[in-house]
């Protein structure tokens, strides 16, 4: 009985403490947001790598750009993310989409 309580409390453990899937920055999300130019896109890579690697993408739109303003110094600590021009790359995606995408059908 012991073995299988123990064997099983590895188990959660390791599923617990794996890196989570992150979304990728294909066509299917870039589709999404109004401005892709290069730096655009650098900044939504840049956003994938870090920011999902702890939570679930989060879409510029969503939120006012003073929350942004408020979140992404702290979350660039948190990501151990020093570099500026990385830095300025996400904030870039992130200012240029603050606006909900206009979807034709």
């Amino acid at each position: 009985m012991k073995k299988y309580f123990l064997l099983s409390i590895i188990i959660i453990s390791i599923v617990a403490c794996s890196k989570k899937s992150t979304p990728t920055s294909g066509a299917n999300t870039t589709i999404l947001y109004s401005v892709m130019d290069a730096k655009a896109t650098s900044g939504l890579n840049l956003e994938t790598k870090y920011c999902t690697s702890c939570h679930k993408f989060r879409v510029p739109y969503k939120f006012p750009k003073e929350k942004w303003d408020a979140v992404l110094p702290v979350m660039y600590k948190k990501a151990k993310l020093t570099d500026s021009t990385q830095q300025n790359q996400i904030k870039y995606f992130i200012y240029n989409n603050l606006q909900k995408p206009v979807t034709t059908k």
